[in-house]
């Protein structure tokens, strides 16, 4: 059962998702406004309290918690690459080298 509704406002206009739990919504609120897809408002509960974004601590946590995971990942090791000259604009710019071999080659 919803036991709380999310608000966030997304293309200028206020929309709301229902989730189980506090900590739930805010995990979702956390992504949303990480990944740029919503900038949530602040939640509300089943009895009516509300909380704003900025006095919400359930927020800030999950916020947090994206935080340290990001700090404490282990860094992928870089990809190989290889340079092509762009066939618009000509400028000579650096690819995955496992991009297709005639990406950038240009025949007169």
């Amino acid at each position: 059962m919803s036991e709380v509704a999310l608000w966030y406002w997304r293309y200028r206009r206020i929309d709301y998702s229902l989730w189980d739990s506090e900590e739930e919504a805010a995990g979702i609120a956390a992504a949303m406004a990480d990944d740029g897809t919503a900038s949530p408002a602040g939640i509300q509960f089943q009895d009516g309290r509300l909380y704003p974004r900025d006095e919400w601590a359930a927020y800030r946590a999950a916020e947090d918690a994206r935080r340290r995971a990001w700090d404490e990942r282990v860094p992928e090791e870089p990809r190989p690459k290889r340079k092509i000259t762009a066939p618009f604009g000509g400028g000579l710019m650096e690819i995955d080298a496992d991009e297709p071999s005639w990406l950038g080659v240009v025949k007169p």
